[in-house]
């Protein structure tokens, strides 16, 4: 935990990678679940659910990590 301690700049990389990771494992839990939903039982409201859901969290991490600058190396 000693990585946690070091300046702030280094700190919130860090906590921005993970909530990065996070938004990308819920996306691609979530297409998979409306993908399998849509075969499995066709369009209705729980996969529509699924869909908007994993839409809304896409959009949300566009518009999170769209403007961040990317270091350059």
């Amino acid at each position: 935990m000693s990585t946690l301690k070091a300046d702030p700049s280094r700190r919130r990389e860090i906590i921005w990678a993970i909530v990065r990771l996070l938004l990308g494992l819920v996306q691609i839990v979530g297409a998979t679940t409306s993908v399998l939903l849509l075969i499995g039982s066709g369009v209705n409201r729980l996969s529509c659910g699924a869909v908007i859901i994993t839409g809304f969290f896409t959009v949300l991490s566009r518009i999170l990590f769209s403007r961040r600058s990317r270091p350059a190396g």
